[in-house]
């Protein structure tokens, strides 16, 4: 946050937020004044040079924010670091960031929660409004054991890191806040675990209504609603094994099951499979469900 006092005369001061400087009792022609983040709006006033201007009507005092978060925050006349905002509590009129999740589609994190975008006045995909903070995770996966499939293995921990963007609408890769969190329990793992699988599942539910639609072995969504469900039934408490440890005969029930036949259907190679799902052409749709439910494919 920066505060630049401009008048019509000579004087031209900027007061930036910096810990550790003292108000100087005066200023000069182009004088950078910092202070720490517990003075207040006020405090800059009563210094002798500014209040003098500011009796005579020679100067004025205005928030420029380098950051478009800082426009929205109500910190008050305190000059603080916008990172330690909180962003869910201290925004002025109501306002609400909403938030876009993006979830890691493949390699050993799939199921992981990549990124989190928040918006202000977010419409729809289409019409997202103003991008306000980025925040990116990256989680440690435990590699020690190879014949372990990607959606069974550990978590080992999780870093978060938050960035702004500025007002001209670019991502400060720079100034940045970082978070670690260790998965050093069992249950820590678990939660963990279920959450991640429970994103691949609805990843496999997305692509093989997708591809099925495309291919013409689902005439419609509904239709891929139903055989979809009807799936889910079939094998359900192996389903419920796998989502609880990425483990349990999941994998040999699909690549076994005679039931549903459209599982031995080929997704097609054409223009529109090619555009919306090119990495499942080819495969049969038994063969893609057991690969992503190892999250060995996207």
């Amino acid at each position: 946050m920066k505060l630049i006092a401009t008048n019509n005369t000579s004087i031209d001061i900027q007061i930036e937020h910096l810990d550790g400087y003292v108000l100087p009792a005066n200023a000069s022609n182009v004088d950078l004044l910092s202070i720490g983040s517990g003075y207040s709006l006020e405090d800059i006033y009563e210094t002798p040079l500014i209040s003098l201007l500011n009796v005579t009507g020679e100067i004025s005092l205005i928030f420029e924010g380098k950051y478009r978060i800082e426009s929205d925050a109500t910190i008050g006349e305190f000059l603080k670091d916008p990172l330690s905002y909180n962003y869910k509590s201290e925004l002025i009129n109501n306002n609400y960031y909403t938030p876009v999740f993006y979830i890691k589609n493949e390699g050993t994190a799939s199921g992981t929660l990549e990124k989190t975008e928040y918006y202000k006045n977010y419409v729809d995909s289409q019409n997202k409004g103003d991008l306000i903070i980025e925040v990116t995770e990256s989680y440690n996966i435990d590699q020690s054991d190879s014949s372990v499939f990607n959606s069974a293995k550990k978590c080992i921990s999780r870093t978060k890191t938050w960035k702004l963007v500025d007002v001209s609408g670019a991502v400060d890769h720079v100034k940045v806040k970082t978070k670690t969190k260790l998965y050093n329990t069992r249950r820590k793992q678990h939660i963990e675990g279920i959450r991640r699988r429970t994103n691949i599942e609805e990843q496999l539910i997305d692509n093989v209504a997708l591809a099925g639609i495309l291919s013409g072995v689902f005439v419609s969504e509904s239709d891929a609603f139903e055989k979809l469900v009807a799936l889910q039934m079939s094998h359900n408490d192996a389903l419920q094994v796998w989502i609880a440890s990425g483990r349990g005969e999941i994998y040999s029930e699909i690549a076994n099951d005679t039931v549903n036949t459209w599982l031995s259907s080929v997704v097609a190679d054409n223009p529109a499979t090619n555009t919306m799902c090119p990495w499942i052409i080819g495969m049969s749709f038994k063969d893609y469900i057991v690969s992503k439910l190892k999250a060995e494919i996207r």
